[in-house]
């Protein structure tokens, strides 16, 4: 999987919904604290679908689970997409 799941989904949507995102389209809502976080990714983009990630250490690392659930449910249209040509 994707060293930076988060660069990747925001990449995936952007070439899905063909057009720039904006900070509203992907929304990520994280709770926990003191080494323990989770994070839901919500892309409003696609009908606020969510994306629960595993619970992590950070912040950081939460929104990455986060974004690796999302990446794997998209793996068929990820997939099926032409290859980017940037």
């Amino acid at each position: 999987m994707a060293d930076n799941p988060k660069s990747e989904l925001i990449n995936f949507l952007q070439r899905y919904c063909g057009r720039t995102l904006t900070k509203a389209d992907v929304l990520w809502n994280k709770t926990g604290s003191a080494g323990s976080f989770q994070c839901i990714a919500r892309l409003v983009c696609l009908n606020g679908q969510e994306f629960a990630g595993e619970p992590a250490g950070t912040e950081k690392e939460a929104e990455q689970n986060a974004a690796r659930q999302a990446l794997e449910a998209f793996a068929a249209e990820i997939s099926a997409m032409p290859p980017s040509t940037s």
